[in-house]
C-alpha cells in the first residue's frame, strides 16, 4: 500500500516540513499515525510519526542511508566531488593513528573519533573541566559589566537579553574549549560570524540557492577562513532551560537548593552535577522534549516497507521529532505542557522510540553528554553567583516554529531579559 499524499509547489516558499505537518497534515490524513508523504517541488518524503516505525528506520541501515544526505550537505557547504570522495572511501584497517580495525572510510570513523571524545570517560571528563574553567571565568559581574556592551545596567543590576548572552558564552566557552585561543586570533569576531551562520544553516539542508542565501554562505566563507567547525545547539538548549526556570521560579529556587551540594570550598564538582540532579535532570529532558525541533532524514537506497506502506528507492524519510515529542499517548494529555517531573516520574520515558532529541541508531548524537553537563555547569554557576528574574512585563518567548532549525529552535521576536 502506498502512503497518502499531499503535494506542495514551490520548496523556496513553503519549505518548512516540520510546522505543515505538525499543525495541519496529521488531521488531514485522519490522524491515524500511518507514514504519508509530502511532495515538495518535485521531491517526495515519507514521513514517519509512530515510535515502532520510528525505531525501524533506524534500525535500518542497509535500505536507508544517512550517508548520502551527508554527502550532500558537504557539497552544499563547499566541499569538492574529490574531498567527498575521499571522505567516503574505506581506509586500511591497520592505518597509523585512530585505530580502524573495520576498514571504514574517514566519513564514518569520524563519529567514532567523537564518541572516544565525548563519551563518559576521561576525555569528556576533561572537556566538561575546560568548560567549567571558561564558564567560570565568563560569569563574573565585573567582566559581564564592562566587556558585553549588550548588557545594560539599571537601578537593579545588569538586564541580560538572555538568547544573545547564553550564546557569547557557549560559542566563546565551545571555541576554547575545542580549539584553545588560536581561532580567536585568527578572527576576533567568530564568535559573531559563527552565530550568523547557525541561525541561517538550515538553508543548507533545504538547499537554498546562494542567490537568496548570501547572507548564509558569507558567513560560512569567513568561518572556513577561521577553521571554525562548531554545532551551538546547546547554546540554544541552555537558553529555553534558564527560561522554563525563569517562568517557575519555585522550580528555580529547588534546581538552586539541589545544586548547593556541588560546592564544595566553594569550587563546582562537575562529577556531582552529572550523578546527584535527578531534578535538574528532569529540567533538562522536559526541556529538550520542547524546543528539539529538527528532523532526522534518510535517502532510501532501495524500496522498503514500513508501516505497511511502501517507500520508493531515491526519495527521502523524515522522523521529525516534534511529532514524536507532543504525542499525547506516550506523553500524557499534557504533552504540550512543561513539566519538570514527567520524567522522574516515568523514567522509561528517556529510552522510549518517540524521545528523539538527538535523534537514534547508529548516527544519534555523541555530543548528548557533554550538552548537558556544559547546561549544567552553565546554570548552576550562575544560580550560585547571581540572583536572576524577568524583566517585568515580558511573556514567555515563543519558538520560532516556521523556521526550519537543524536541531534546538530558535527564540521567536524579541530577546528575553
Amino acid at each position: 500500500m502506498t502512503p497518502k499524499s499531499i503535494l506542495i509547489g514551490s520548496l523556496i516558499f513553503s519549505p518548512y516540513y516540520e510546522i505543515l505537518i505538525d499543525l495541519n497534515h496529521r488531521e488531514y490524513f485522519g490522524n491515524d499515525g500511518a507514514p504519508f508523504t509530502i511532495t515538495v517541488a518535485g521531491h517526495t518524503v515519507y514521513v514517519l510519526t509512530q515510535a515502532k516505525d520510528v525505531s525501524d528506520a533506524y534500525r535500518n541501515i542497509t535500505q536507508l542511508s544517512f550517508d548520502e544526505m551527508v554527502q550532500i550537505m558537504m557539497g552544499r557547504l563547499g566541499s569538492s566531488p574529490q574531498s567527498i570522495k575521499a571522505m567516503f572511501t574505506p581506509m586500511s584497517s591497520d592505518k597509523a593513528g585512530f585505530p580502524n580495525p573495520k576498514g571504514r572510510p574517514l566519513g564514518r570513523l569520524a563519529r567514532d573519533l567523537h564518541m572516544n571524545q565525548l563519551y563518559p570517560g576521561e576525555n569528556l571528563t576533561i572537556l566538561g573541566e575546560r568548560f567549567r574553567e571558561s564558564f567560570e571565568d565568563q560569569l563574573d559581574y565585573e567582566k559581564i559589566a564592562s566587556k558585553t556592551p549588550y548588557c545594560k545596567a539599571d537601578e537593579k543590576g545588569l538586564v541580560v537579553p538572555l538568547m544573545t548572552w547564553t550564546s557569547d558564552i557557549f560559542t566563546r566557552g565551545g571555541q576554547v574549549s575545542y580549539f584553545g585561543e588560536k581561532l580567536g586570533e585568527i578572527e576576533p569576531n567568530l564568535t559573531w560570524i559563527f552565530l550568523e551562520f547557525d541561525e541561517l544553516s538550515w538553508q543548507v539542508l533545504y538547499q537554498y540557492p546562494r542567490i537568496i542565501s548570501r547572507r548564509m554562505h558569507a558567513a560560512r566563507d569567513k568561518m572556513i577562513q577561521a577553521l571554525e567547525n562548531i554545532n551551538t545547539n546547546t547554546r540554544k538548549a541552555c537558553f529555553w532551560t534558564l527560561a522554563y526556570l525563569l517562568k517557575q521560579p519555585d522550580l528555580l529556587e529547588n534546581v538552586r537548593r539541589e545544586f548547593e551540594g556541588a560546592f564544595t570550598d566553594g569550587s563546582l564538582s562537575v562529577e556531582y552535577l552529572s550523578e546527584h540532579c535527578p531534578l535538574f535532570d528532569g529540567v533538562w529532558n522536559e526541556t529538550l522534549r520542547h524546543s528539539a525541533y529538527s528532523a532526522s532524514v534518510r535517502a532510501i537506497t532501495e524500496d522498503l516497507i514500513i508501516g505497511g506502506k511502501i517507500l520508493r528507492k531515491g526519495n527521502r524519510l523524515m522522523v521529525p521529532y516534534r511529532q514524536l515529542h507532543f504525542n499525547e499517548s506516550s506523553f500524557g494529555p499534557d504533552a504540550r505542557e512543561f513539566s519538570a517531573q514527567r520524567f522522574m516520574e516515568n523514567p522509561k520515558l528517556q529510552s522510549s522510540a518517540m524521545w528523539r532529541p538527538f535523534g537514534g541508531g547508529q548516527t544519534m548524537c555523541p555530543g548528548r553528554f557533554i550538552a548537558k553537563r556544559s547546561v549544567a555547569i552553565f546554570v548552576a554557576l550562575t544560580l550560585r553567583r547571581f540572583d536572576i528574574d524577568i524583566v517585568e512585563g515580558q511573556s514567555f518567548p515563543s519558538g520560532e516554529e516556521g523556521k526550519p532549525v537543524l536541531g534546538i529552535m530558535t527564540m521567536k521576536g524579541d530577546d528575553m531579559k
